[in-house]
């Protein structure tokens, strides 16, 4: 786990992102730091999240994201997901 620091704090993210009609999705896993004053994510910090599966398209999908945050309320987020068979 990584330490947060006395200007941060960290909280644990569950994330499902869903695609098309709801039938495909993905669950993001993982802890984020976030800067203690405003409550948004540090951006001093890439927060590298699991995926730790998927229902439909997705099914048994693995891979990680990375969120990071960008100017004011604006985010990257970057994944890599494994599929078997794809």
């Amino acid at each position: 786990m990584r330490y947060p620091g006395p200007e941060n704090t960290s909280r644990i993210y569950l994330i499902t992102y869903t695609f098309g009609d709801g039938q495909d999705s993905i669950v993001i896993l993982g802890t984020g730091i976030y800067g203690a004053k405003l409550g948004l994510l540090n951006q001093q910090v890439t927060n590298r999240f699991s995926i730790v599966g998927g229902i439909g398209k997705f099914l048994a999908a693995g891979g990680q994201c990375e969120i990071k945050q960008l100017e004011g309320m604006d985010y990257n987020v970057t994944c890599e997901v494994f599929v078997h068979g794809y």
